[in-house]
């Protein structure tokens, strides 16, 4: 379910995809915003396009391939849109519900595709999970394509402004292209995968994987990225640090509501000894933090994979000590008052605690018959 507003406030729909769709994949409006096209989740990947208002005007099987995007000619008056996915390009009609024509290749390179984009001509670029992006004419046949990228290294993004062709890609980069010679004109590095690209004048807008927002070098937003945000402190007199799944530790601003500083919470390979906390994130166990803790110039950082690493907040991204009593990962740890012990709560059902004057381990809780979620001192 989604909600459709125009520059009316009062003109606003609520468009309810069927159930067992799953959920809304990828979502687009055409030129003149008068029409909305959308693929479902469900296992055939349903194809949809709705008039103003939301009066459904088709439905159609997408494919049992994923679909990742969808877009609609820019051509004044025309009703065509494609869907990007997974080993296919599709052509659709909203006017005609039984079109729907796949993409002739021609005897180039074939691949799957991840996103799309449409010029006032009515041509068609797609960028590739071989880093190349591809060029189609109005009769459905690839016109060419460019290698834009590294070989193998998946186009995330396209934006098409002033006639200059714009691809971002897992390798980093964003490709700046000439969409009628396909000849790439320059190169854009990026900390992280591209994936949105808006440019006006000479300001390029970024969106990356590791939800970094940028405007040309200037970053107006961070986040945590790949999983959840579960590890939170209080630093006095600067705000909070957290930590997640996303192999970050990050320092907030409190007064600025900025972040000031990300550091790597390791890079150490290994996994949890005994099982795994569940993540939605792909890297190692010792790479996903649950709980961070900081007191006076003492940052430490808990890992999935049972251990805890210890730093200065003088030099945060410099190990100082890494201990690795736990058997499984640690999700909650606490200071005591006077700073002079932490208390570590672990899944393998024991609290321990150190002494943080030369973290030596003074004691172990053992009488919990679960897991420890939270601890606190008196």
């Amino acid at each position: 379910m989604f909600v459709w507003g125009t520059e009316d406030a009062k003109k606003w729909s609520r468009i309810k995809i069927p159930k067992g769709a799953r959920g809304i994949a990828a979502v687009a409006f055409n030129e003149d915003n008068h029409k909305i096209a959308c693929v479902d989740l469900h296992n055939d990947h349903h194809v949809y396009a709705f008039e103003f208002m939301g009066t459904q005007i088709m439905k159609a099987n997408g494919d049992t391939n994923r679909i990742k995007d969808i877009a609609w000619s820019r051509k004044a008056g025309s009703t065509k849109f494609a869907t990007a996915g997974t080993k296919h390009i599709y052509f659709w009609d909203s006017s005609d519900p039984g079109f729907k024509k796949r993409g002739i290749f021609g005897g180039k390179t074939m691949t799957s595709f991840s996103c799309c984009v449409w010029d006032a001509d009515e041509n068609l670029y797609t960028g590739g999970a071989n880093g190349s992006v591809y060029k189609w004419g109005d009769d459905r046949l690839c016109a060419g394509f460019v290698q834009a990228h590294k070989k193998n290294n998946y186009c995330s993004a396209l934006c098409l402004v002033d006639g200059k062709l714009y691809s971002g890609s897992k390798d980093k980069t964003i490709a700046i292209i000439d969409p009628m010679k396909l000849t790439v004109s320059g190169t854009v590095q990026c900390e992280s995968m591209p994936r949105a690209i808006d440019v006006q004048g000479d300001k390029m807008l970024v969106g990356m994987r590791n939800g970094t927002i940028k405007i040309g070098d200037k970053a107006i937003m961070h986040s945590h990225s790949d999983g959840e945000v579960w590890g939170l402190d209080y630093i006095e007199g600067m705000g909070p640090v957290t930590s997640a799944d996303d192999n970050k530790v990050m320092f907030w601003n409190e007064g600025k509501r900025t972040c000031d500083k990300v550091v790597r919470i390791s890079d150490r390979r290994v996994n949890a000894k005994r099982g795994g906390a569940s993540t939605m994130a792909d890297n190692y166990d010792s790479q996903q933090s649950r709980a961070v803790a900081v007191r006076g110039d003492n940052l430490v950082i808990a890992t999935n994979d049972g251990a805890i690493v210890v730093r200065s907040m003088s030099a945060p991204e410099t190990d100082v000590k890494l201990i690795t009593d736990s058997s499984e990962w640690i999700e909650c740890m606490a200071f005591s008052p006077d700073g002079a012990h932490l208390a570590v709560g672990s899944h393998d059902d024991k609290i321990r605690v150190y002494d943080t004057s030369d973290w030596s381990l003074k004691g172990v809780c053992s009488g919990h018959s679960s897991y420890i979620l939270a601890l606190d001192w008196s």
